[in-house]
C-alpha cells in the first residue's frame, strides 16, 4: 500500500528521487519500493528518512512512535 505521506513530503522536496536515496545510501529503487510499501523500514530507517526530508518518523509513517 503507497504511503501517501511520504509520497507527498518527496514530491514538496526540491531535490531530485535519486539524490535522497543516494543520501541515504540507498538505490532508487529500493526507495521507490518503500514508496510502494513494497519494502518495510525499521525503526532506524525510518527515522534517517525522516530526518533527509526535514520531517518527523510519524509525520511520514503512523504509528511510530
Amino acid at each position: 500500500m503507497m504511503n501517501t505521506m511520504l509520497k507527498l513530503a518527496l514530491l514538496t522536496d526540491l531535490r531530485p528521487q535519486y539524490q535522497i536515496a543516494e543520501e541515504l545510501g540507498w538505490s532508487e529503487s529500493r526507495l521507490s519500493r518503500v514508496i510502494t510499501g513494497r519494502v518495510d523500514l525499521t525503526e532506524e530507517e525510518k527515522e534517517q528518512l525522516a530526518k533527509v526530508l526535514g520531517r518527523t518518523a510519524p509525520d511520514l509513517f503512523p504509528g511510530v512512535l
